[in-house]
C-alpha cells in the first residue's frame, strides 16, 4: 500500500490542511488539533492508526501532534509531520516569505511598467497598480502608452482609433484589458467633475473629452425645431431642418460639435418618450420644438438636453404612466430640477385611461426610486390599482397642456 492510498480517508487531508495553514501563518504546527476541527469527518481511520479504541479516542479532546508524528515515524512509511503535510497538501510556505517574494515581484512589475512609461505609476493609484500586477498584461500598457501619445485632435470613433494604434479595432473595448486601462488613464488626466455626471454619461463624456466617440452612428436622437450654433455662428444644416419643419436624427458627433442648442421658435422643448406618439405630435404641434428619447436616455439624448438646459430652454417631458415611465420622469427632474416640468402624467389621466396589464406587479419595485411628490402619488395609486396608462390614450390632453404652456 502506498502512502497516498493509506492516507486517502478525508480526515487525513483535513489534518494536513489545518497544519499547512498554521505553518503558513505562524511558521509552526502547534502542539494539538482540537477534535471539533475534524468533527465533520469519519475519525475511525485516525484513531485506528494511533492504536486507540473508539472509547479511548472519545475521551480525548484533541489530537496530540507529537503522538501523531511518533506514529508516522514508527509506521512502514517512516514519515515526519512535514512529510505528511507535503504529501497531502503540497510544499510548505511561510506567509512572511511569500509576502516578501510577492513584494519583490511587485517591485519588478513596477520597474517594468516604468520602462514602458513612468506616467502609469505616476497617475494610477496603488490599488489599480496591484490589480494590474495580478494580470501582468504588459501588452495593454504598450497599447495604452502609444494611444496616449497619439490622442486625436478631432472627433474619432473609438474602433478607428484602436485600429490606428493596435491594428485591432476592438483593443480598446470596455471588456478588453487595454480598454479598461485607457479609461483609467484618461480619468486621471481628465478635469471632469464626476459628481456632475450620471452613470450613463460617465464613460462617454470621458472619451469625448479626448475626442473619442463610442457608438456614434447608433447613438443618435430624433429632433424637430432645434437650431444650433458654434462660436455664435448658426449651423446651416440645423437651420434648414427647422425651416422645413423636418424631423431628423442627429448623431452624437454633430451634437458634440456645437456650442449651443435652443428652440428655433419660443423657449419650450417637448421631450417625448414614445416614438409613435412623437410622430403624432409632430403633426399636431407643428410649432413646438421636440425631442424623442425613444424610451431611454442615451448619451446623445443626455448631451442634447444638457445643451438645451445650458441655453436656458424650458423642458417638458411626457411618458407612459407606468413604472418605467415614472422612473424616466424622475430622472428628468433629477437632471434638470429647475427647467423641467412633467406634462400629461397626472392622476386624472391615469385614472381615466389606466388599464390592467399582465406582469405589471413584477415591475412595481422600480417605484421606490420615485422622490417627486407628484410622481409619488401616482406611484402610490399604481401600487394600489396595478393599472398603467399609455401615452396614446391621453394624447389630446398632452396637446392641450403643451399649447397652454408653450404658446
Amino acid at each position: 500500500m502506498t502512502p497516498n492510498e493509506f492516507f486517502s480517508p478525508p480526515i487525513f487531508k483535513q489534518i494536513a490542511v489545518i497544519l499547512w495553514k498554521r505553518y503558513y501563518l505562524n511558521s509552526d504546527f502547534g502542539r494539538t488539533i482540537g477534535k471539533k476541527q475534524v468533527d465533520a469527518y469519519d475519525q475511525e481511520p485516525l484513531y485506528r492508526m494511533l492504536g486507540m479504541t473508539k472509547i479511548e479516542w472519545d475521551k480525548k479532546k484533541s489530537l496530540n501532534l507529537h503522538a501523531f508524528e511518533t506514529t508516522l515515524r514508527n509506521s512502514i512509511f517512516d514519515m515526519s509531520l512535514i512529510d505528511f503535510v507535503v504529501l497531502l497538501k503540497g510544499p510548505l510556505l511561510e506567509k512572511t516569505i511569500v509576502l516578501a517574494q510577492e513584494q519583490a515581484n511587485y517591485q519588478l512589475f513596477i520597474e517594468r511598467i516604468d520602462e514602458i512609461s513612468p506616467e502609469f505609476t505616476q497617475l494610477l493609484d496603488e490599488h489599480q497598480l496591484k490589480e494590474w500586477f495580478k494580470l501582468k498584461d504588459f501588452t495593454a500598457f504598450d497599447f495604452v502608452k502609444r494611444g496616449l501619445a497619439q490622442l486625436p485632435t478631432v472627433y474619432t470613433r473609438l474602433p478607428v482609433f484602436a485600429y490606428q494604434i493596435t491594428k485591432n479595432p476592438h483593443a480598446f473595448d470596455d471588456n478588453q484589458p487595454a480598454g479598461r486601462l485607457l479609461l483609467q488613464m484618461l480619468a486621471k488626466k481628465s478635469a471632469l467633475q464626476w459628481a456632475e455626471c450620471t452613470i450613463i454619461e460617465g464613460k462617454n463624456q470621458l472619451l469625448n473629452q479626448f475626442y473619442l466617440l463610442k457608438d456614434d452612428i447608433m447613438n443618435a436622437v430624433s429632433i424637430r425645431g432645434l437650431t444650433a450654433s458654434t462660436n455664435n455662428e448658426q449651423k446651416q444644416m440645423w437651420k434648414a431642418a427647422c425651416e422645413e419643419s423636418c424631423s431628423w436624427n442627429v448623431p452624437l458627433k454633430e451634437i458634440l460639435k456645437v456650442d449651443q442648442i435652443h428652440p428655433f421658435q419660443g423657449e419650450h422643448v417637448l421631450i417625448v418618450e414614445n416614438s409613435g406618439v412623437y410622430s403624432i405630435l409632430l403633426e399636431q404641434l407643428p410649432h413646438v420644438a421636440m425631442v424623442c428619447s425613444s424610451g431611454q436616455f442615451t448619451y446623445a439624448v443626455i448631451t442634447l438636453l444638457r445643451k438645451l438646459a445650458d441655453s436656458h430652454s424650458k423642458l417638458m417631458y411626457v411618458g407612459d404612466i407606468d413604472p418605467e415611465g415614472l422612473v424616466m420622469a424622475q430622472k428628468m427632474l433629477d437632471l434638470f430640477p429647475n427647467q423641467c416640468q412633467i406634462v400629461g402624467m397626472n392622476q386624472t389621466n391615469y385614472h381615466r385611461y389606466g388599464v390592467q396589464q399582465v406582469g405589471v406587479i413584477h415591475r412595481l419595485k422600480q417605484l421606490r426610486l420615485i422622490k417627486n411628490e407628484h410622481l409619488q402619488q401616482l406611484a402610490k395609486d399604481m401600487q394600489t390599482t396595478q393599472r398603467v396608462a399609455s401615452q396614446e390614450g391621453f394624447i389630446d390632453e398632452v396637446i392641450a397642456e403643451v399649447l397652454r404652456i408653450a404658446l
